[in-house]
């Protein structure tokens, strides 16, 4: 049991509770407290930040079975799920996608596809930087470019196990079956 002396010291058998200790050491004990739930504070709003920045896009319309494998693990998409850089879009046998990106592309993924978003970055007013890389190993998608392919074309690609194409603005898309590997691309206008 603890009990207050002279109204600040609070002693517990064999041992001071926290606030006799600052008092007694002049606040020190106090100051390291602070300091080190700020750095605690600092660290959680980084992570938060961290995954905020991380997601590059969301889910807009979606059929079936959706599942994303990435940095968060494997997990199961739906209507207005986050989509990372690093993720591998996988749809079923009954799957369909629509994925709008930070930079307004829009990728739309059919069933038994596979896609993987290797590279993404976009920035509002500083197209330098922005960037997109893509990977589908199998299945079909088409794709609405964005800002990133109007702003920084050049930074703007997708690629198969056959080719990579550099994208110059427009809406294309691409089929691929990896049991024939024949994969076919268009551009549509």
């Amino acid at each position: 049991i603890c009990a207050v002396l002279n109204g600040a010291r609070i002693a517990c058998p064999d041992k001071w509770f926290f606030f006799a200790n600052a008092v007694q050491q002049g606040w020190s004990s106090m100051k390291k407290l602070s300091a080190m739930l700020m750095v605690m504070a600092g660290l959680v709003l980084f992570s938060a930040f961290s995954a905020l920045a991380s997601e590059i896009g969301v889910v807009i319309g979606l059929e079936g079975t959706v599942t994303a494998v990435g940095g968060q693990g494997e997990r199961v998409l739906h209507l207005k799920s986050p989509v990372h850089v690093h993720d591998t879009v996988i749809t079923g046998p009954d799957g369909k996608v629509q994925i709008m990106f930070n930079d307004e592309t829009i990728l739309a993924q059919g069933p038994d596809s596979e896609i993987s978003l290797y590279d993404y970055g976009f920035t509002e007013g500083s197209p330098g930087g922005s960037r997109f890389l893509m990977s589908f190993t199998k299945g079909a998608f088409r794709m609405i470019t964005g800002k990133i392919a109007k702003d920084n074309p050049e930074k703007f690609n997708v690629q198969s196990p056959l080719a990579t194409i550099g994208i110059r603005g427009t809406d294309f898309g691409g089929e691929r079956n990896p049991d024939t590997n024949e994969e076919y691309w268009a551009a549509f206008h």
